[in-house]
């Protein structure tokens, strides 16, 4: 398959074959329907300074803002099935800590790493997803604003959670 990677510690990306991911018990195969481009895709680009000083291994696929179709299904993964459509969440969570495991994961201390830097993105064909880092099961004609709107949504709800007992999609 076709992916946009970082191959080098420096300005620049390659759009050229890869091999097709396989999964493992844990995890799902998506294929990628859309993606979107942000500024921290730009910062990967252009090799900027906070990039650079992170240490990534490359080469890596870029890319953590998408949604798709789960193709495949590991044999210990629960709750998806093929055919399910799924929007990313950019950060690679533990899934055990009480953070994760109150419903915060993109704030979780233990910090597994990003999507489209320390673990493949979205900018192929398609990807894996971890089990424990699965984002919401959402109708893919929402994709293109998911991100924005979970981000505003989520924002709204941490400000009014003492005024109110509404609770986030989980």
């Amino acid at each position: 398959m076709k992916a946009i990677q970082k191959t080098e510690p420096k300005p620049g990306a390659v759009y050229h074959e890869i091999p097709d991911p396989t999964i493992t018990d844990s995890e799902l195969l998506v294929k990628i329907g859309a993606a979107a481009f942000c500024k921290s895709d730009v910062d990967v680009y252009e090799w900027a300074p906070s990039v650079a000083t992170a240490n990534y291994e490359l080469p890596f696929t870029m890319g953590h803002e998408y949604c798709g179709e789960v193709m495949e299904v590991g044999k210990s993964v629960r709750g998806f099935r093929k055919g399910d459509h799924v929007a990313g969440e950019t950060h690679v969570p533990c899934g055990h800590c009480y953070t994760c495991r109150t419903g915060n994961p993109h704030i979780c201390g233990n910090n597994m790493g990003i999507v489209g830097r320390s673990v493949h993105g979205s900018f192929a064909g398609y990807m894996i997803l971890v089990f424990s880092w699965v984002p919401v099961t959402i109708c893919s004609n929402s994709c293109q604003i998911s991100d924005r709107l979970f981000e505003g949504i989520l924002s709204s709800l941490r400000t009014s959670k003492k005024q109110s007992k509404t609770r986030f999609f989980r």
